[in-house]
């Protein structure tokens, strides 16, 4: 856009299109040791490093051959809390995975977080 000012200078703007890089979140997940016969709590931490302080979308659970999904809403803030079915005895790896909704893909992306072990005693 280009304009005149009355003493017959002129200005000229323009506008420049920025684009804003997909984010990969931190998921990280945490199991408390158990006794057997009780359904361990996993809390799952979905963090995009300050982009966006309330992530949406699923985080699925899973433990063994068994997969836990729930919904991440704003109200959870990135945090949320999945009781898992319950384990026999021994060590079980535990891993989640954040989906992020149609509307957050376009500035997350999926993750997943590193295996960790519950303990059932």
């Amino acid at each position: 856009m280009t304009a005149k000012g009355v003493d017959g200078s002129t200005a000229r703007s323009t506008s420049v299109q920025t684009k804003v890089p997909k984010v990969t979140p931190a998921v990280k997940v945490s199991v408390p040791s158990v006794k057997a016969g009780v359904k361990p709590k996993a809390t799952v931490t979905v963090d995009s490093g300050g982009l966006v302080t309330k992530p949406l979308g699923s985080v699925a659970v899973t433990v063994g051959s068994k997969t836990v999904k729930v919904t991440l809403t704003a109200n959870h803030a990135g945090k949320i809390t999945v009781t898992l079915p319950a384990q026999a005895k021994g060590s079980h790896k535990v891993t989640a995975t954040y989906s992020p909704t149609s509307t957050s893909t376009t500035y997350l992306n999926g993750a997943s977080s590193s295996a960790v072990t519950v303990k059932v005693t």
